[in-house]
């Protein structure tokens, strides 16, 4: 069975079906592009969602962050651990993927979910941070792409239950099929478009729109062509790792040395990435 297209983009759009944002959602979108946050008035805005603080507080004192100290408070965690750029990002992406039920759907894994989206977000910022050029590809932005690249995932889960746990179970039942053209074949469209659609009807940073549409049509020379680039690039790295290809680069000159490096050094933390994945589950 396949869903008109135009239907699922007119339910995203209009997102008649989703519940309204939280208020702390929409205050992380309204401040999403001030340069200058003071820890404390953002530790405040959090301290109001006690769940999310909870588990960012919680992210802060895994193993992945490696910290001796713990951390036991909000305004401690941006300062001490995260930084406030990483901490924006992090409850963004949470208070997002928060707007969306997929219980109607049990064989779906959160978890993995997570692991992809933390995975794209670490590698894209330690990318881009080694290209050096922040003002071309900024590691910050790249780590929020990375965060909200597959959105439009859970918006489908949300929006067609029945249609996504189609194709779901099509992937499990044949690991061997591309889970991006089972949407397509299912639905009628993907996570790529059911993503940039819903960017651009939340108002999502200009780069997290463009780099979901870039995922998804595979060319884009626009502004943040770099950015997209990078995102696209660490994605297409942490689902090779997370099935345990990490091919040789063999690499010709020291800009791919590099490129190597930071790839086998996130390939090597996996399990504690799956371990932070699991905390927000």
């Amino acid at each position: 069975m396949t869903v008109v297209s135009d239907s699922v983009r007119e339910d995203v759009l209009k997102l008649e079906q989703i519940p309204p944002l939280s208020a702390t959602a929409n205050e992380l979108l309204r401040i999403a592009a001030e340069p200058d946050m003071d820890a404390k008035r953002l530790a405040a805005i959090l301290d109001k969602d006690a769940a999310l603080t909870a588990r960012i507080i919680g992210l802060a004192n895994s193993a992945f962050f490696g910290q001796s100290r713990p951390v036991l408070s909000m305004e401690d965690a941006i300062i001490r651990v995260l930084g406030q750029d990483m901490v924006r990002s992090l409850a963004l992406s949470m208070a997002l993927a928060g707007s969306f039920d997929i219980s109607r759907c049990p064989a779906y894994d959160l978890r993995n979910y997570w692991v992809t989206a933390l995975g794209t977000a670490t590698l894209a910022r330690d990318l881009a941070a080694a290209v050096g050029k922040p003002e071309v590809v900024h590691p910050d932005g790249a780590y929020l792409c990375g965060l909200l690249h597959s959105l439009g995932e859970l918006a489908l889960m949300h929006l067609r239950p029945d249609l996504m746990c189609d194709a779901v179970h099509a992937y499990l039942d044949d690991p061997s099929l591309d889970p991006i053209e089972l949407e397509r074949r299912h639905l009628g469209v993907d996570r790529w478009q059911a993503g940039e659609w819903l960017a651009f009807r939340w108002y999502l940073p200009e780069q997290v729109q463009h780099s979901i549409g870039f995922l998804g049509s595979g060319s884009y020379q626009g502004t943040h062509q770099a950015l997209v680039q990078v995102v696209a690039a660490a994605r297409a790295w942490v689902m090779a790792s997370l099935a345990g290809d990490l091919p040789d680069l063999n690499p010709p000159d020291a800009a791919a040395e590099e490129f190597q490096r930071i790839v086998a050094h996130f390939h090597g933390r996996l399990d504690e990435l799956k371990a932070l994945a699991a905390a927000l589950v």
